[in-house]
């Protein structure tokens, strides 16, 4: 498996051979087979091999293609570039599925290796939320980035080893899609892969060097889009304020919400200062001040059609509106719609507590998500994200 050895590390990923073996990698990108998965999936994995070889171009077997590329990225391991029919899937918008891919899209179609395969193996159909749709396998047809023509807009890429990811998922009919050995199959990988422990311990700065997995393997954190603000040269070394964003920072670690932090953007990205001023909130905070809130408030972004929030909810979390547009539900069928940048959005998304809406995004979002104890740290007052006043408006708050 020539490609494979070009990878930084693919360990934990599942690979199939030219020959039909089917295995795991381990450190330094070893394939070592797994003798009872190839008799669980050998028929399954022949059927495969044979559809995608006649035409590798025209299924919709293969997944996307995975390279070192040679361009400076932001992060460092490898990088996954999935195929259009996979995108669309995934990050769905309205209109006819022959129209050009939007810029959101176009957004989200590079990731580092191991935040695709985590896309992967957790997306799920809406009515069909215990069928895994994705089981991704690494093949190796000895290919570069050059023979793949959706591909060469990578720059100085073309002579690049490419690993193709297929999907095992394509040769299983559903009823066979929770059986045990791909239930195996999908586990190992998650505990390779996700490990949303460690991604929740250092969800705003990192503390540690490595870790062990569940195998006593060590791995480097450098595997995965890893929040760098901790290398950054702090701007409060000493003092009230430091104090306070330590404790939010914390805070923080210690509360989390798979419902909205799965929309994370991978690699983090902070927002610019000066859009925070659109926020009645931060309007009259130091300048100083809002950019220490600004290096700590990273942006999610979400396909349309997803709930971000749900009725009831009693989170210490606040969400704050960028771009598109989302719909605000009542319980008694009321609803809303608010778009970001506008005189709505100018304060946080059902921010009363127990939420009074649910909330879900209409079109491709991107929105803050910031707990209470940040926004108590930088404004200095102990109240600030906590007010049931109950006459307020609830669609602007």
């Amino acid at each position: 498996m020539k490609a494979i050895d070009t990878l930084t590390n693919a360990v934990g990923l599942y690979a199939v051979t030219p020959d039909g073996e089917l295995g795991v990698l381990r450190e330094g990108n070893r394939f070592v087979a797994e003798p009872a998965f190839i008799q669980a999936f050998g028929p399954q994995i022949r059927q495969l091999l044979k559809t995608y070889l006649k035409n590798p171009d025209g299924s919709n077997v293969r997944l996307g293609l995975v390279f070192h590329s040679l361009e400076e990225l932001p992060w460092r391991s490898d990088t996954l570039v999935m195929e259009e029919h996979v995108l669309r899937e995934v990050y769905p918008v309205g209109g006819p599925a022959t129209q050009e891919l939007t810029a959101f899209q176009k957004k989200n179609r590079i990731k580092s290796l191991y935040r695709g395969i985590e896309l992967l193996i957790e997306y799920r159909h809406e009515r069909l939320a215990d069928a895994p749709v994705y089981c991704p396998l690494l093949f190796d047809r000895d290919t570069l980035l050059a023979d793949y023509s959706a591909y060469r807009g990578f720059k100085g890429d073309a002579r690049v080893p490419v690993v193709e990811l297929v999907n095992l998922m394509a040769m299983l009919p559903l009823g066979r899609r929770n059986t045990s050995a791909l239930l195996a199959i999908m586990q190992e990988m998650h505990n390779y892969v996700v490990r949303k422990d460690m991604r929740r311990d250092d969800f705003l700065s990192l503390r540690q060097d490595e870790y062990v997995g569940s195998k006593g393997d060590a791995a480097t954190v450098e595997y995965f889009d890893v929040d760098k603000r901790h290398e950054r040269q702090q701007m409060f070394p000493a003092g009230s304020l430091g104090a306070r964003l330590a404790a939010a920072e914390q805070a923080q670690r210690s509360e989390r919400f798979d419902q909205v932090e799965q929309w994370l953007e991978r690699p983090h990205r902070p927002v610019d200062a000066e859009l925070l001023r659109g926020f009645v909130q931060f309007r009259n905070l130091d300048a100083a001040v809002l950019t220490a809130l600004a290096a700590r408030a990273l942006v999610h972004t979400a396909p349309r059609g997803v709930r971000l929030l749900d009725v009831g909810m009693t989170d210490s979390w606040n969400m704050y509106l960028l771009e598109g547009t989302v719909s605000l539900q009542a319980e008694d069928g009321g609803a809303l719609l608010v778009a970001g940048g506008t005189d709505k959005a100018a304060s946080p998304i059902s921010f009363l507590k127990p939420r009074k809406y649910a909330v879900s995004s209409v079109t491709p979002v991107s929105f803050l998500w910031m707990h209470d104890a940040l926004l108590q740290a930088v404004a200095g007052a102990p109240d600030i994200g906590t007010r049931s006043d109950s006459t307020r408006n609830p669609f602007r708050s």
